[in-house]
């Protein structure tokens, strides 16, 4: 070849197609309020975060949007309260804040109206889990308190305020929360009418509009079925006049219900074995779940795990195999030798929701009932 070399060309880089994440963030508000009530009559908070202290938590969840795949990156806060820095994180009672260790922020302090509200700011970093850039979220709050002369109705939840539930467990979805009120020494739960109410994003709305409602609406005994809700806030509020339809007294009682998952290991057994005969044409592949320290039961991983099989080599991109807990493939199809291997992976399905139409975007109701239909995605 007589040709004159113009030059050489760089070999070209085949990216990866990325999908950016999607983000839920919510900053928790653990064991108190950022709102308080200062009675005058009696000199006294409600509720007072000396004794009970107000827990802030930056709860943040990524989504990629293609596999559905979940994760939690690892925080770092940085936490202002009126423009400075906060950066005690000894526990003290002479410390009004304290920047606690995985990033979340006990806050103690007791500030009377006269104060006017202090601005808390807090600025949220971390690791892309996939690109590895950094990003950044800003969140800012106030603490108010607002006064009162009247007899200080003191409400506390006297069950455990945050609880969790594993769907993995085949244990009981249902949640009970106990409130109580008090005047001074006297309990006065049965004499007044009860309010619970669930944050709709930043809205409160009846507890009863939600679907993981049970019993207890008007009472201080409140069941919730965790099996409809991955995470809910929600508190309670009194009238002391029974007759009355809306609170008439402003503390309230916060709680808190999560879903709270086990370490789970996933692997694929074959009934006759691993090894290829020479006339086999087909092979069954079953799926295997650890969850903690046990086997995932056959119903429990029938009702909440998906299960989607990759066919792996070294060097090239994972291909789609099938989805379901037991597989037959023609054994040509995965070629079970040394250079490839397949490898389960699971999803857990989310709690029951309402099931819409594709086509109308309406709610599914049952033909003969006519109640709503729930069902779970991933």
């Amino acid at each position: 070849m007589n040709g004159i070399v113009l030059g050489k060309s760089e070999p070209l880089e085949a990216m990866p197609l990325l999908y950016e994440l999607s983000e839920s963030f919510v900053m928790k508000e653990i064991g108190g309020s950022l709102e308080q009530w200062y009675y005058t009559n009696g000199n006294a908070f409600e509720p007072t975060r000396h004794d009970y202290p107000l827990t802030l938590v930056p709860d943040l969840v990524l989504t990629d949007p293609e596999t559905k795949k979940l994760y939690r990156p690892t925080l770092e806060v940085l936490w202002k309260k009126d423009d400075a820095v906060i950066s005690n994180t000894t526990d003290s009672d002479s410390q009004a804040y304290v920047k606690l260790s995985d990033g979340s922020l006990k806050v103690k302090e007791d500030r009377r109206p006269d104060q006017g509200p202090a601005l808390l700011y807090a600025e949220i970093s971390w690791a892309d889990p996939v690109t590895g850039d950094r990003n950044k979220k800003k969140w800012h709050g106030e603490l108010v308190t607002h006064s009162k002369s009247d007899t200080i109705y003191d409400i506390r939840i006297i069950s455990p305020n945050n609880q969790t539930w594993n769907p993995l467990s085949g244990e009981s979805s249902k949640k009970t929360f106990k409130a109580q009120v008090k005047t001074g020494d006297i309990d006065m739960s049965g004499s007044v009418k009860w309010f619970w109410y669930w944050l709709n994003g930043n809205t409160p709305a009846p507890i009863e509009t939600h679907p993981a409602y049970v019993s207890g609406k008007n009472g201080d005994t409140l069941v919730l079925d965790a099996d409809y809700t991955a995470s809910l806030r929600f508190y309670a509020m009194v009238a002391a006049d029974t007759s009355k339809t809306a609170p008439d007294q402003p503390g309230k009682a916060w709680c808190q219900l999560d879903w709270k998952l086990p370490k789970t290991r996933a692997s694929g057994w074959s009934p006759n074995g691993n090894i290829r005969l020479p006339n086999e044409k087909y092979k069954q592949f079953d799926l295997h779940v650890i969850a903690g320290k046990g086997d995932l039961s056959d119903t429990i991983m029938k009702e909440r795990i998906a299960c989607r099989w990759m066919k792996q080599k070294a060097g090239a991109a994972d291909v789609e195999v099938a989805w379901g807990h037991s597989i037959v493939k023609d054994v040509s199809d995965i070629s079970l030798t040394n250079e490839y291997g397949l490898r389960p992976d699971i999803y857990l399905m989310g709690p029951l929701e309402k099931v819409i139409d594709d086509v109308t975007g309406e709610v599914v109701t049952d033909d003969v009932t006519g109640e709503v239909v729930f069902g779970r995605q991933l």
